[in-house]
């Protein structure tokens, strides 16, 4: 790997199995993957032998380069694979009748029938939860003009709306934008509106109301400037 990565890049055989550090290291080092490596050394003198050869392992690793892709599989991509794999397979059908060629259209029609069907009834089911939701809101008098209402705010106002992808928590939260006041988001308690979770800074970005039409977003760094 590290001989490829020094000169043309092509890919020829590793042997990974010849040793058993990289063998365990084989998806790291060839797959699809972003990989860090920390080299362990030892201060010590009577470790000169085992630091010398850490060092050199690490010196060669550092030639492998990997080339990360993000993983990303949708509804809409399967279904293209899916029919591109029904034409490839007509178009073979054509040249020549086999019949394991048409027990693997059917197969692959068969499952991007259900695939499609899966797809319609998750977004009807979506729909009905929030059809549902909101006449459950409505029951308890909680629906967007009544909560405008009792907070006195113009139903006009711009608001933030949670999104869930359980349809029956989309919308229990609501943030609304006041005319003229900076609403700031962030982990800080002293933020209008305080997220929590992996990632949250002190202090992130700002929304600012001008007249009800226009929302602005402002960054700002961690320290809040």
């Amino acid at each position: 790997l590290a001989a490829s990565a020094r000169e043309d890049g092509k890919s020829d055989f590793v042997p990974f199995r010849n040793s058993k550090l990289t063998h365990i290291l084989q998806e790291s080092l060839s797959g699809n993957s972003k990989t860090v490596m920390i080299a362990a050394l030892s201060p010590a003198l009577s470790n000169l032998d085992e630091t010398l050869s850490t060092l050199k392992f690490a010196q060669t690793c550092k030639n492998v380069a990997t080339k990360a892709v993000r993983n990303q599989e949708t509804s809409a991509s399967i279904a293209e694979e899916l029919t591109a794999e029904i034409a490839r397979l007509k178009e073979q059908l054509a040249a020549q009748n086999d019949s394991r060629l048409q027990q693997q259209l059917h197969d692959t029609e068969q499952l991007l029938a259900q695939m499609e069907k899966d797809y319609q009834a998750q977004i009807a089911e979506a729909r009905e939860m929030e059809a549902l939701r909101k006449q459950a809101l409505c029951d308890m008098g909680l629906s967007l003009a009544e909560i405008s209402g009792a907070l006195g705010m113009d139903r006009n106002v711009p608001q933030l709306v949670n999104l869930s992808d359980d349809a029956s928590l989309t919308g229990c939260l609501v943030y609304f934008l006041p005319e003229g006041e900076p609403t700031t988001i962030g982990m800080d308690k002293e933020c209008t509106i305080v997220l929590q979770g992996v990632g949250m800074q002190p202090h992130m970005c700002s929304l600012l109301n001008e007249d009800n039409r226009i929302v602005t977003l402002q960054l700002v760094d961690v320290a809040g400037a």
